[in-house]
């Protein structure tokens, strides 16, 4: 314990303390206690001794007083009884009074009976004896005077006897006494002597203790002097009342200051309330208490060991303190040591058990944690392919620094540098760039100017700022870094230094070895292949030498030439080859000298005559003097690979169902015809064949018989094509042929007339059956069509489509309308798109009229474009509004009917159900019935649902589906109307008359209503033919009890006509236009 070093060290150093060590008060019984107490013991013994006399003296005192007094009382009553016998004789009338000094007598004598001694007992007994006889001698006859006398005088006799035996053993008494005072006296004057004889020796102890005492002070005060260390006397409060020993500047303080002050006043009051604590044990137990702490002094960590002992019985107590800060240095410096040995230690033996660099680049990293007690090691490698960046591969330790982190860069900068790398001029930066071993204590000291590495900082703020880099070498190259955290790194120690260094030359050693054991095993595993490849190899090798013999084959040359090797061995290759050995060998000899190696493709001669195709290498091995020593041939059988190569260039540029060119070969033919037409100032045409139907046939009889379909059309066109044309088949039933040198575009026109007339006679399929099928062919010339095959292709597809419109079975040739209306139809299908993500559809609704009394019976749903969606013409080229006839049949062609149709049918049932609750009688809405929607199925399914979630009732919807879209459905057709029958929907032929005109239908299908076409009531009553056609089918109608609706009535007589046949309900622009449901509210109120 020390006081706190506030002040520096005083500059002169106080005086010895052996006047207050010679001044200490010694205890009382210092000096003369075995005096004292032999005094003591002398005067307790000599009183003892006369108090005893004097109780001796005392009680025989009392004894003779009380032996004197009741005898001489027994006395006096037996001569009153002698008196009165004598004075006054008794007679029978009136005895003597003999009987009361007796009884006195008697009582006297009882009285005196516990203080006779011994040998007065006995007369004691016989005189008492005698009183009792003589008073019941005085009671029973006081009248003999005679008796009494005898009685009384044998008292007197026994009261002499027993007087004489009390003097006797009275003088025995004294004289026994007076013995006893005799010895008391002897005794004292023993002890006196004796104690005058303890006094002399004690005084002659006394002295040389004094002279002993003395000497022992002057050597305590001696030590004090040479203490080398510190003590001090404190009293119970921790108030310093002296201070010994000569190393006054471990005070930090002058030595007076702290005399009378407490420890309070020195230290914190943490380490205040400890020494108080310690104190406070000493004097509670009375023993030495030992305790460890740390002072800074002049800004220097000083380390104590202290002792508190108490003083005696006093609440004083000396506290010596000594620096051991020495010690805990070099300790520290041992444990240092111990652990670095020991970390080295098991470095070399994870360098032992390490067999590559990966895995004792982590062991060490883990022995640096455990064993070399760091917080934090990773191993950072130079990136080979980035100058100056460092990678972590191994890490152990701490969490932080952050993986990401330990990968850093030294790339020069100036002070502004990025993140994550060093500046050239950092000390730092210098170790890690050229390889020395580095050491700190504080890495805050080499923190760059600019933004330091993450690890730098996470390592400060982790808490570890100490910092240690050995550097890795591999064949004395630099090839990275072993990086240390700890709390606490000594930067000083120079033998701590050279193990870091022992562990960096260590660690490149085994890095060097495991290198070269890598690079050996690579070569061994190399030897090891090349030997296994020579063997197991598929190519066949050769090894000649400069003059051209075989010295040497691999098993895969017998297998490929079938020559076995002692066949070859010694002979030279001419035997090999097919055309020309000697030229080929010459030519090879002088390239192999000129370039080292050769490669080509060459034919070999199989051992039984056969010619294979091989591609062979050579390539020269020259000797340690640069000259070409031999020659190694490898050659591959690539026979089968040319085969294949060929096939699949065929199969790259023909189709493999019609052996026909295919789309690549016919641009590539195309491409050509077209540079030749350049050149000859001549025609190409371009002739775009599809076939009509082919669905049909390939999904009514199979894709087998499609297949085959396909297969005796390309045979029929190859028969209308000449030989410098080109036919190929694009896809599906597509076929485009490429005519050249054509003078003028008749000439494609007739090959086209010649293949529509090939393809009119029927096709007999592999199953027996009979098909026919026609073909839609358009035309495209260059260069007035087109200037490249895709332009000229697109054209012939966009006039072929052009002929489908015309009725099939026929051909066009390409005009610029085509490609306008390809464009604007595209636009359309935009837009539709658009407006369907959009929800840009509305419903019109136009009603149904009964003849018979003009009421509405019921409300047909007409999807239109609304305000927002009304895409004018400016954007398709027209100035008209896209009306259902233009964009239905796009949507029913691009699929987008199908959400657009299940959209009309709910918005149309959510409608009828709002007209239902607001009293409304509309009697039914009618849907109609995509022909798409019909064959892709689920339509029931959907309605249901749709009427369950609008709550339509099933009798207020009516389906309409055309007559067409309903013989397209097939064979379910039938079973389709029963489920819309079972579902309770209004079912009605739409557009009657206008399809496949048979009636036969009508009577299986369960529909209530037949809707004649407008085509058939736009020119009644004047045209007669509609007229009747009509009539018949009003007719026909309610025979099979079906109503009937005319559409499209526009003029009066139109409608009277209707009705003077029969007609039942009509529809036109005659009764209203389609019209919002707004509208339809209104018209339905009013009615």
């Amino acid at each position: 314990m020390s006081a706190v070093p506030h002040p520096p060290p005083p500059s002169q150093i106080p005086a010895t303390h052996t006047a207050a060590v010679a001044a200490l008060p010694m205890p009382a019984l210092g000096r003369f206690g075995p005096l004292a107490l032999s005094v003591g013991a002398l005067a307790a013994i000599s009183m003892g001794l006369i108090a005893w006399s004097h109780l001796g003296w005392n009680r025989l005192q009392q004894q003779a007083h009380a032996f004197d007094t009741h005898l001489s009382a027994a006395r006096f009553e037996a001569r009153q009884a002698q008196w009165l016998l004598g004075t006054a004789p008794a007679t029978a009338s009136q005895p003597a009074p003999l009987a009361s000094p007796l009884m006195r007598a008697h009582n006297a004598l009882a009285a005196l009976q516990p203080h006779a001694p011994e040998a007065v007992k006995a007369p004691l007994s016989l005189l008492q004896t005698q009183v009792v006889a003589a008073l019941r001698q005085a009671e029973t006859a006081p009248q003999d005077a005679a008796s009494m006398r005898e009685a009384i005088a044998a008292m007197d006799q026994a009261l002499s006897a027993t007087s004489a035996q009390w003097e006797q053993a009275l003088a025995r008494a004294t004289r026994d006494q007076h013995h006893l005072d005799r010895l008391n006296v002897a005794l004292v004057g023993c002890v006196t002597l004796m104690l005058l004889v303890l006094m002399g020796r004690a005084h002659r102890q006394r002295e040389l203790a004094i002279d002993k005492v003395k000497a022992r002070e002057a050597q305590l005060s001696a030590f004090a002097e040479a203490l080398p260390d510190l003590a001090f006397r404190m009293d119970a409060e921790g108030r310093y009342l002296d201070i010994y020993g000569n190393n006054l500047p471990l005070l930090g303080r002058p030595a007076h200051e702290l005399i009378g002050r407490r420890l309070g006043d020195l230290f914190p009051p943490d380490m205040a309330q400890r020494f108080l604590g310690v104190l406070r044990q000493t004097l509670g137990t009375r023993s030495t208490q030992t305790i460890t702490f740390n002072v800074t002094i002049n800004q220097a960590l000083r380390h104590f060991d202290s002792r508190c002992a108490p003083v005696g019985d006093t609440d004083q107590v000396v506290w010596m303190i000594w620096d051991i800060t020495g010690r805990r240095q070099t300790e520290r410096r041992l444990r240092r040591k111990t652990r670095m040995y020991d970390f080295l230690s098991h470095v070399n033996q994870a360098i032992v058990r390490s067999d590559d660099q990966g895995t004792l680049m982590t062991r060490v990293c883990r022995v640096a944690v455990q064993h070399g007690q760091f917080r934090k090691a990773w191993v950072a490698l130079f990136d080979p392919d980035t100058a100056g960046a460092l990678n972590c591969v191994a890490e152990a330790g701490d969490e932080r620094p952050l993986r990401d982190s330990l990968s850093f860069s030294l790339n020069d900068t100036p002070s502004g540098s990025p993140s994550g790398t060093l500046q050239a001029d950092n000390a730092l930066d210098a170790a890690l760039r050229h390889g020395h071993t580095f050491r700190t204590r504080d890495l805050q000291a080499f923190k760059p100017q600019g933004p330091a590495p993450a690890w730098l900082n996470e390592a400060v703020a982790a808490g570890m700022p100490g910092c240690v880099i050995v550097p890795l070498r591999r064949e004395q190259a630099l090839i990275g870094h072993l990086l240390l955290l700890g709390r606490r790194v000594d930067d000083t120690d120079a033998d701590e230094l050279g193990l870091f260094e022992d562990l960096s030359s260590d660690l490149s050693f085994a890095v060097t070895n495991l290198h070269r054991e890598a690079l050996r095993d690579r070569a061994e595993e190399r030897i090891r292949l090349h030997a296994a490849a020579l063997e197991s190899t598929r190519d066949g090798m050769m090894v000649l030498d400069s003059d051209r013999v075989l010295v040497s084959i691999n098993p895969a040359f017998t297998a490929l030439t079938g020559y076995d090797e002692h066949e070859v061995i010694g002979r030279s290759p001419e035997f090999l080859l097919t055309d020309a050995p000697d030229e080929f060998i010459a030519q090879l000899r002088e390239h192999l000298l000129s370039y080292g190696s050769w490669q080509g493709e060459v034919w070999f001669r199989h051992r039984n005559g056969d010619p294979f195709m091989t591609k062979l290498s050579v390539a020269a091995v020259h000797s340690n003097q640069g000259e070409p020593s031999h020659f190694v041939g490898v050659f591959t059988d690539i026979t089968q690979l040319k085969q294949t190569e060929e096939r699949l260039a065929r199969m790259a540029h023909y189709d493999p169902l019609t052996e026909l060119p295919n789309r690549v070969l016919i641009r590539q033919r195309l491409a050509h015809a077209i540079n030749l037409a350049q050149r000859h100032h001549t025609l190409v045409g371009v002739v775009f064949i599809d076939l009509d139907n082919f669905k049909t046939v390939n999904d009514g009889l199979g894709h087998a018989a499609g297949d085959s379909l396909l297969k005796q059309v390309a045979q029929r066109l190859r028969q209308r094509v000449r030989h410098e044309d080109t036919l190929g088949r694009l896809a599906g039933d597509e076929f485009v042929l490429v005519l050249e040198h054509l003078r003028h575009p008749q000439q494609a026109a007739h090959v086209a007339t010649a293949i529509l007339e090939t393809l009119n006679q029927p096709f007999t399929l592999d199953g027996g059956q009979q098909v026919y099928v026609r073909a839609s062919i358009g035309i495209s010339m260059y260069p007035d069509d087109g200037q490249d095959e895709s332009e000229l292709v697109r054209n012939a597809d966009a006039a072929m489509y052009e002929s489908k419109r015309r009725g099939r079975n026929n051909f066009s040739f390409y005009t610029q309308a085509f490609t306008t209306e390809a464009t604007l139809r595209l636009q359309m299908e935009t837009l539709l798109r658009r407006a369907v993500e959009h929800s840009e559809f509305t419903l019109h609704y136009q009603p149904m009229v009964r003849l018979s009394d003009r009421k509405v019976i019921a409300l047909e749903a007409l999807v239109r474009l609304n305000t927002a969606g009304q895409h004018t013409a400016g954007t398709l080229g027209g100035s008209v509004t896209l009306s259902p006839n233009q964009f239905i049949p796009v949507m029913e062609d691009t699929g987008m009917i199908t959400s657009l149709s299940e959209w009309v049918i709910e918005e149309a049932c959510r409608q009828g159900r709002a007209w239902l609750d607001a009293g409304l009688d509309f009697g039914r809405v009618a849907i109609n019935l995509s022909p798409s929607e019909i064959r892709r199925g689920g339509v029931v399914e959907r309605l249901a649902e749709i009427l369950v979630r609008t709550g339509l009732p099933p009798q207020h919807l009516e389906i309409e589906i055309t007559e067409g879209g309903l013989m397209e459905s097939g064979m379910g057709a039938e079973q389709f109307l029963q489920h819309l029958h079972q579902l309770g929907v209004f079912l009605t032929i739409d557009d009657f008359g206008t399809g496949y005109s048979s009636l036969a239908y009508l009577k299986r299908f369960p529909v209530q209503q037949l809707k004649i076409d407008r085509s058939f009531v736009q020119d009644l009553p004047s045209n007669d033919n509609d007229g009747q056609l009509v009539s018949t089918m009003i007719s026909m109608a309610h025979g099979l009890r079906l109503h009937v609706v005319a559409e499209g009535v526009e003029m009066p007589d139109q409608e009277a006509f209707l009705s003077s046949l029969g007609c039942d309900v009509a529809q036109g622009y005659l009764y209203s236009r389609p019209v919002p449901a707004a509208q339809i509210s209104q018209m339905l109120t009013r009615h």
